[in-house]
């Protein structure tokens, strides 16, 4: 009988103990942040999300994780120098800790209300880097107040700068080889690092910029890639003007350096057209925006007839003066063209970085001449010169 006793009195004390191991550990155990969080202070919660804002003091990390609900999370100095990984904007995370209420001498703009107080480096763990599927919340604008937001961004790049691409009047930080004309879709991810605006690219996609016809090329502020040839080219304040034809039309461009085109030159050129010093261009910002295949001579028929501007291979053999102006005898392979450097086209070409000190006997060149006379000798006046090596680029 006492021994039936004795067996009852365990079995009802193991029953205490095993409600108890389950009670206790039903407490412990953290409880996901949902509806109103100022429900849930004091208790101990776990919130899972993307970290939208981050600032760090002296080795103290603050961040905000935006899931269901956000809140922000103080690491200080001791918790973070021990954790394996410390969060950075843009991380997925899990953080379990106390929820508590944030001293309103403390809210920052955007900032949320409750904070998560952390006992341990285990209570913060990074899951890895967010992608599109992870963020819930969208937004239309890419400011501060979308922090933790996707938004997606479209439309022609019209600048290629350090800082990323220009899209509109959003600069985006896209890492993806684009160009100017190209066009873009990506979804970003809107952050907030050291109290800065900070972008992140969830996924991108770029579509290649075509040529399109000169007669299309109006519209201020517009981003365009263009082909043809080149009609003209003359100084302009720093760079040089470009009158470019493609049989639809004529556009005029503006570079500032780089390669030269050359008239009758094949040009590729992207860029936005805008005004420029009260002319309006299609203005090419970037080098490797402006590319040319080189022509030596064009106009049909013989390249050395009356009133043709030719480009040809040249080499010249002698140098006289008429007067004040350098005569040059050239061999072209269409014959023998004496060329005349007129002052007004000396200035010219100094001023796109072609000096007439160049057109000396011996070199080898490239020249553009306008053709004036036949009586005997072929006469022209040069207008121009180029590389020879061009011909090849």
């Amino acid at each position: 009988m006492n021994i039936n006793r004795t067996i009852l009195v365990s079995l009802c004390l193991a029953l205490v103990g095993v409600g108890f191991i389950l009670y206790v550990s039903e407490t412990a155990a953290p409880r996901a942040l949902s509806g109103a969080p100022g429900a849930q202070v004091d208790d101990y919660v776990e919130v899972m999300g993307v970290v939208s804002r981050l600032y760090t003091v002296r080795g103290n990390v603050f961040f905000v994780v935006s899931g269901t609900q956000d809140v922000s999370v103080p690491l200080f100095y001791g918790t973070a120098s021990a954790m394996e990984q410390v969060p950075s904007a843009g991380d997925i995370v899990r953080v379990r800790g106390t929820l508590s209420c944030v001293d309103v001498a403390y809210l920052r703009q955007y900032w949320p209300l409750y904070e998560l107080q952390i006992s341990a480096p285990e209570d913060v763990e990074v899951l890895g880097r967010a992608s599109p599927e992870d963020i819930e919340r969208t937004s239309p604008s890419l400011s501060l107040a979308a922090a933790g937001c996707c938004v997606e961004v479209y439309g022609t790049v019209r600048e290629i700068g350090k800082d990323g691409i220009l899209i509109g009047e959003s600069t985006i930080p896209l890492k993806e080889y684009v160009r100017v004309g190209d066009q873009v879709r990506a979804r970003v991810l809107v952050t907030e690092e050291e109290h800065c605006l900070s972008l992140i690219i969830l996924d991108s996609s770029v579509e290649a910029a075509c040529a399109v016809p000169l007669s299309t090329v109006f519209r201020e502020g517009e981003a365009y890639r263009i082909s043809g040839t080149v009609a003209s080219v003359r100084p302009y304040y720093g760079g040089i003007l470009l009158q470019v034809e493609d049989g639809s039309g004529v556009c005029t461009v503006y570079s500032r350096g780089g390669i030269r085109p050359f008239w009758g030159d094949e040009v590729d050129a992207r860029g936005v057209y805008r005004t420029y010093y009260g002319a309006p261009v299609l203005f090419v910002g970037q080098q490797h925006d402006l590319s040319l295949i080189p022509r030596c001579a064009t106009g049909g028929g013989s390249p050395l007839a009356v009133g043709l501007i030719t480009a040809l291979p040249s080499h010249i053999t002698g140098v006289t003066y008429t007067g004040t102006h350098p005569v040059c005898t050239v061999e072209t392979p269409y014959g023998t063209v004496i060329a005349h450097i007129y002052a007004a086209d000396r200035e010219r070409m100094e001023r796109l970085g072609s000096p007439a000190a160049r057109l000396v006997e011996g070199a080898h060149l490239r020249i553009l001449f306008e053709l004036v006379s036949l009586e005997g000798d072929i006469t022209a006046k040069i207008i121009d010169y180029a590389d020879l090596c061009e011909i090849h680029k």
